[in-house]
Parts: C-alpha cells; structure tokens; sequence
C-alpha cells in the first residue's frame, strides 16, 4: 500500500482534529502542526528531489496561504513543520489555494510523487513555550544556526505538568545564572497520546559546534548541573536523543507570518 505524502496525511490530520478547536494559544508561545516522513536510506536523494519539487511548484504558483519549514533525522526521519495561530484553524483546508491555482489533478499528482519513498508517517501537535527556552547574547543574531539536537524525554504519568515545567524553569534559571552560552527550545505536547512528553532542541552551527557548546556548559554548571539532571532524570521513564538538520531549501514561508506564528 502507497504511504501519504504530506500534503495528504496533513489534511487528514486536520479532518481528525478539527473537533477540538477550543484550543486556546499563549500569546507567547507558538503553535506547530509536526509532520513526520520516515524514508528508506536508499531513497533519500529521489524524496529530496521530490521534496524540492514540491516546494518549487508551491513558489511557482505563488500559494500564499500555507507555510512551513522542513528537517532531516539522522534515523531517516524527515519533519514538516506547520506553524499554527490556533486550533480553530485547524477547521479549514490548507490546501485550497494550491488546487484552485494548479488545478485538481495537477494537485493529485504533485503529492502522490514521494508516496513510493515513504516507509512510515506520523502526525503530532506541539507548542513551542518560549519562557522556558533559553538563549544566551551571543547566540541572538547568529546565521546559518541549522544543526539540530532532539531529545524526547517521556515523563511517568504521575508527574504533573506543573513539576515539568518548574523544573524546565530551574534549567534555564541555571543557564542564566553562570551565564552559559547555549541556545535551546522546549515543546509540550498539545493533544495525541504523547502526555507527559518534553521535546528539547538544541540549536547550533554543525555537530562540532554543539559538543563544543556542551563540553563548556558541563564544565560551568559543574555540581550543580549534576545535582539538577539527578533531580530531572529520577521522573524520566524514556529518553530518546536524534540529530540532524533543518532543510532551508524545503522552507516555505511566501509572506510574513502574522501574529506569533512562524517561530520555531
């Protein structure tokens, strides 16, 4: 059986959660609609060319009401990642303008083209939680920051989402305090059956960069690091760490995105 392409398994997601649409977004954080696409080794340079096709014929056509960005995995595993206003918009089709402006059938084909490449799919809703993110000085401003470090850590289901959260804040209240040159983000689940998930991504130059960055903040935050990730890992049920990088040749943003959508 073919596998979704994007555009497809999108808008089925959509349809399932359009039903809860009382969703109400932080000001502050940003919504994001994450799209996962496992291919096989072999087939990653023909779903790249497809892939940049795909981006190319949205551009071409100057569909303006969708964006997204786009990553690798080193397991494989590529991420579309839409950035939402609110779970209310998920009531609407995003691809409307696409077919009015391709046309039907040329919008069939166009995202039946990756379908042979993909193994498997998954879909997931995350918000982005910018008071618990931290990014020193001298990482603000910094280009061409597209490496990327995931770690998923699953809390047990008798720790609170309250506990999560104060401990993220006496992370970055440590990063703070010894003044750690670091970047990273934090994500929480909104609805699926992730719970007590926690999504940190680390942002950075290239891998050598980050184990640079790592190796000081180690070394900085010293015994009180240790006695904090003690403290974390004690609720940790499962801890799953992938790298890789965001794909700027697969972005797609046609316009400024309004409000707080578009930060990643």
């Amino acid at each position: 059986m073919k596998k979704m392409p994007i555009a497809l398994a999108i808008f089925l997601l959509l349809s399932t959660f359009a039903v809860q649409s009382s969703y109400a977004q932080d000001s502050d954080n940003q919504l994001i609609l994450v799209h996962h696409e496992k291919v096989k080794p072999k087939d990653y340079k023909a779903y790249m060319e497809v892939s940049k096709k795909f981006v190319q014929d949205f551009k071409s056509h100057a569909v303006s009401d969708v964006s997204w960005w786009a990553g690798y995995q080193n397991d494989y595993n590529f991420v579309w990642v839409v950035p939402i206003d609110n779970m209310a918009q998920l009531d609407k089709s995003m691809w409307t303008e696409a077919k009015r402006k391709m046309g039907e059938d040329k919008f069939k084909a166009l995202m039946a083209e990756s379908s042979p490449y993909i193994v498997e799919t998954k879909e997931e809703i995350y918000e982005l939680q910018s008071d618990l993110g931290y990014t020193h000085q001298s990482r603000k401003g910094l280009k061409d920051k597209h490496y990327r470090k995931w770690t998923t850590m699953k809390f047990g289901a008798e720790t609170t989402h309250s506990t999560i959260s104060a401990l993220a804040k006496e992370w970055k209240e440590l990063y703070a305090k010894h003044n750690v040159e670091f970047e990273y983000r934090v994500y929480l689940p909104v609805i699926g059956p992730n719970g007590n998930t926690v999504v940190l991504m680390d942002m950075a130059k290239n891998a050598a960069d980050l184990a640079a960055m790592e190796a000081k903040a180690n070394e900085t935050l010293g015994e009180e690091g240790d006695k904090l990730w003690a403290k974390t890992v004690a609720l940790i049920d499962e801890i799953e760490v992938k790298t890789g990088s965001m794909l700027p040749e697969l972005f797609y943003f046609p316009k400024p995105v309004e409000g707080t959508a578009g930060k990643e």
